[in-house]
């Protein structure tokens, strides 16, 4: 569980409920779990096109004509000079690299940003996290989230399904698009697809929309079941579910969200000694597992009686046939086929090559 607060109600919770969707809370945001038909959402979102309720992601507006050179000096990521359509991925770090957010930054105009974070990020916090040492700098943050609604298209037929909806994806060598009222952007926490924000009044409309559209190029809504078995398939780790506040990013290996010739923000040095060191402390690695049950997480890792990592997602991959998942471990297990069980005995063989 993650220790965000839950949130409230999806906006189209009665629609997804109508339509046979269970709905629950199995990380703190509220999701549609699945429509009944989990081999099906699975083959949508990895091979034709998947559309993700993703209504509970934290939206921050950043107004004002020194945001960008503000979070400059805050965040891990160069933000400055970005011209309108352009994105990155960046990380808000402690003063020891530690993660406090993990959030991607939309410029949006010339002193108009927009700030994108998982379900599992608080909206408020990460506004009021930005706004912290604001002083005398023209810079405000709101948190939105429950202005807007937001719907992903995952799968590599994304890009065809939103053009069939009406809306314009971001150019290739852009990040984000508006299109109309709504905000169309590339995102890495939704498998490099397609995140649709909209303004919350039109969610129901704009579904019905996207759902047709994703019909048309062979696809189908999917839950949060079938996303997981494809974030995780492609070694995607998640904010809040594989990444929290005692990991830096590079045990991770996020680097597209550091960038490595930027000086002066928190945690730098921590970074810049780890990557001159060789590597961190920890890494992500995927496992393997006998055995057909998934395994609740995060659960412990051990060798020989000794804690080494921690598996914090799990999930049965249907194109291994097998029960697979990313996990944190310290660097010396961190070797391809290296073997580590969980307290109860299962085995898991450690893949550092991700993909699965």
């Amino acid at each position: 569980m993650s220790d965000q607060d839950q949130r409230t109600e999806l906006p189209l919770a009665s629609v997804h409920r109508a339509a046979g969707g269970k709905l629950a809370a199995p990380d703190g945001f509220e999701t549609v779990l699945g429509y009944g038909d989990l081999a099906a959402e699975y083959e949508a979102a990895t091979s034709t096109v998947g559309l993700f309720d993703a209504g509970s992601v934290a939206v921050v507006s950043a107004v004002g004509k020194d945001v960008a050179d503000y979070l400059n000096r805050r965040l891990s990521q160069r933000v400055v000079e970005l011209s309108p359509g352009a994105g990155v991925r960046a990380f808000q770090l402690d003063a020891v690299g530690k993660m406090q957010a993990d959030l991607e930054y939309f410029q949006v105009a010339e002193a108009s940003a927009l700030l994108v974070s998982p379900p599992t990020q608080n909206g408020a916090e990460l506004a009021q996290l930005c706004d912290k040492y604001v002083f005398t700098e023209d810079a405000k943050f709101s948190d939105e989230s429950d202005q807007w609604a937001a719907f992903a298209l995952v799968g590599p037929r994304a890009a065809e399904a939103a053009r069939e909806a009406g809306f314009s994806p971001p150019e290739l060598d852009a990040r984000h698009a508006v299109s109309g009222d709504s905000h169309v952007v590339r995102s890495r926490y939704f498998l490099d697809g397609l995140l649709i924000v909209v303004a919350r009044e039109s969610a129901r409309e704009v579904w019905e929309k996207l759902l047709k559209a994703s019909s048309t190029a062979g696809g189908r809504p999917v839950g949060w079941t079938a996303f997981n078995q494809a974030r995780v398939q492609r070694g995607m780790p998640w904010w809040g579910i594989d990444v929290r506040s005692e990991n830096i990013p590079l045990e991770a290996d996020l680097m597209d969200g550091i960038h490595t010739n930027k000086g002066c923000y928190p945690g730098q040095e921590t970074i810049a000694k780890t990557m001159n060191l060789g590597h961190p402390a920890k890494r992500l690695v995927g496992l393997v597992f006998d055995g057909d049950d998934v395994i609740e997480t995060p659960a412990p890792l051990q060798l020989k009686e000794r804690q080494v990592g921690t598996l914090t997602s799990c999930v049965f991959l249907p194109k291994l046939g097998k029960v697979c998942g990313l996990a944190i471990v310290r660097f010396l297990y961190a070797e391809d086929g290296m073997e580590v069980f969980t307290e109860s005995g299962r085995e898991g063989i450690v893949r550092t090559d991700l993909p699965f």
